[in-house]
């Protein structure tokens, strides 16, 4: 293809990956954040109130010392921390959410280390060319030629990195992973609190994730706190 057809086509792959970075960025900053305000409010402030409950109403070193090991007990449990060996079925899909949790996490994690790579890379490039611009202006004042060679950060050459067809489909490939675990994720979370298997409903990685609810009221406290992260 001749070069303006070329420079078409990567503008056109560099314009996805940044829709698709951005769209991707969304939606996980989305679930973190209710992550982490599920594990603030439902799981650590709300078992320091019944830690200190119960503190207030222990007479004995053994309720002290019980009451303490309930109230650890449960933050890993509402955390989804806890690992079994076979045990109840309660404590099997508490241990498989945390399961699948981590592995949202972890294809989380992989893609930020992506994005800080490629625009670590494309960014240092960006710095590179201004200060070689100044180099350049200093150097026509004094009359001289500011550029003799030709100069691939001054002329946006690297930043051309953002089109590379293998960055776009690891990326494309990425986005996808996430959001089916986070699909699987809600729906695991709905069965638990709801006690029905619903799919989880994303339109699109753009708009907020949510499950469909059920209309069975008989929740556990525990399970109920869950229900938090569904939104």
């Amino acid at each position: 293809p001749s070069s303006s057809v070329k420079r078409a086509n990567e503008i056109s792959r560099m314009k996805r990956l940044l829709r698709t970075f951005s769209l991707t960025r969304q939606m996980m900053l989305h679930f973190v954040t209710n992550l982490q305000s599920y594990l603030m409010f439902e799981v650590l402030e709300s078992g320091w109130k019944s830690l200190v409950s119960k503190l207030g109403n222990a007479t004995t070193l053994d309720e002290v010392i019980s009451s303490h090991d309930e109230y650890l007990d449960e933050i890993v449990s509402k955390s989804l921390l806890a690992e079994t060996n076979g045990g109840s079925e309660t404590k099997k899909g508490t241990s498989e959410l945390g399961r699948q949790m981590r592995l949202v996490l972890t294809i989380a994690y992989r893609f930020c280390k992506a994005h800080e790579q490629i625009f670590s890379e494309a960014l240092q490039s960006i710095d590179n060319a201004a200060e070689r611009q100044r180099g350049a202006e200093r150097r026509s004042k004094a009359g001289k030629w500011g550029f003799d060679t030709f100069d691939p950060d001054v002329e946006g050459q690297h930043f051309y990195n953002l089109s590379d067809e293998d960055t776009l489909n690891d990326i494309l490939l990425i986005s996808q992973n996430f959001d089916q675990s986070l699909r699987n994720l809600l729906s695991m979370l709905n069965e638990k609190v709801n006690g029905t298997m619903a799919e989880a409903v994303l339109t699109s990685p753009s708009q907020s994730p949510y499950v469909l609810n059920s209309s069975d009221e008989s929740l556990a406290q525990n399970d109920d706190s869950l229900r938090f992260l569904t939104f």
